[in-house]
């Protein structure tokens, strides 16, 4: 029978698994964000309905009070503009690593920017061998699946293992996430690591991960 506390435990988990997907939905598309709030502001004869107005005033109530305003509408076209023009995902967030949450929030990041660097790997050619030599060098495709392979290995594996153990001490065991340190499993793939990133992501919404 669920208690009263695990059921609030369970409503604080919930919350705050929308409230992060929130977040990341704004830093990963914030051109869009911004575009929607541009566009809110322009006069209805161009967008009859106002359809774009209340799109944007449903999913965040505050615009239809700003709206009302000239000021209003002006800090909502430069919040549009601020969205559009800098480079939010370049920002580095910061973490209280004095917790579990930060330490496991920062390892998630730290793993998906490692991926996002590697993403232009591919248009680099094709693997060669240097003359006169038995040394190859890793281009194109191969590079980024070596990329992937060894950077795992060199930066994240340990982490990720010793997160395992961080929350198995306070009882947590991510069945999936354990599953990852199988030394016969492929590392050197974009859906690893980003199935990686989600169960890391599924533990830090936990309350044990508060401390």
């Amino acid at each position: 029978m669920t208690t009263p506390q695990q059921s609030l435990s369970e409503l604080a988990s919930s919350v705050n698994s929308i409230w992060t997907s929130l977040k990341q939905f704004t830093v990963r598309y914030h051109k869009v964000v911004g575009a929607i709030l541009l566009l809110v502001t322009v006069p209805d004869w161009i967008f009859r309905g106002h359809f774009l107005y209340d799109l944007a005033a449903y999913v965040w109530p505050f615009v239809r009070r700003l709206y009302n305003s000239s000021l209003g509408r002006l800090l909502i076209m430069l919040a549009g503009i601020a969205l559009i023009f800098v480079p939010w995902n370049r920002l580095r967030p910061t973490y209280d690593l004095s917790t579990l949450r930060g330490r496991t929030l920062k390892l998630r990041d730290d793993m998906q920017s490692f991926l996002d660097s590697t993403q232009n790997d591919e248009r680099l050619g094709s693997t060669g061998i240097i003359p006169s030599t038995h040394i190859e060098r890793a281009v194109g495709h191969s590079l980024r699946v070596t990329r992937l392979h060894c950077g795992y290995n060199l930066r994240f594996a340990d982490a990720v293992k010793r997160t395992i153990d961080e929350f198995g001490e306070r009882g947590i065991n991510h069945r999936d996430l354990t599953q990852t340190l199988d030394p016969n499993r492929q590392v050197n793939n974009e859906d690893f690591y980003r199935l990686v990133t989600a169960y890391l992501e599924e533990l830090a919404t936990l309350p044990e991960a508060d401390a």
